[in-house]
Formats: C-alpha cells, sequence, structure tokens
C-alpha cells in the first residue's frame, strides 16, 4: 500500500477517473488557467485596496455577509 500523510493509506490498486485525452487537454491549458486566476486575484487585490483606502466597509469573507 502507498502511503500519504494528509489521506492515510491508498489502495494498492486504483483506478483512473479520467481519460489519458482529458489529463493531457487539461495538463496544456493549465498554463493559461493559473495566469487568468492570478490576473483575477491580482484585480480583487487591488479592488479591495482601493475600497479599504475610500473607508468603504465590505465582506472580507462569505463568513462576515
Amino acid at each position: 500500500m502507498n502511503a500519504s500523510p494528509a489521506l492515510g493509506a491508498w489502495p494498492a490498486r486504483t483506478s483512473l477517473v479520467h481519460g489519458r485525452a482529458y489529463v493531457e487537454a487539461c495538463a496544456a491549458w493549465l498554463s493559461e488557467t493559473v495566469a487568468r486566476y492570478l490576473r483575477n486575484l491580482r484585480l480583487i487585490s487591488e479592488c479591495e485596496s482601493a475600497m479599504i483606502a475610500a473607508g468603504v466597509r465590505f465582506a472580507r469573507s462569505s463568513d462576515a455577509w
């Protein structure tokens, strides 16, 4: 058995969840997906900074809504 500290023991045999073509397509899009995520994260951070500077109150997490 393979062991993972976070998940415990893995079964000796595992099944593929996705086919090779799907995995390869996702791998091909990964760099663009990460870049888009980081652009969006930067935009959100800039907007939050502007709102803080302007004294606008807003929920910083869904728990604060």
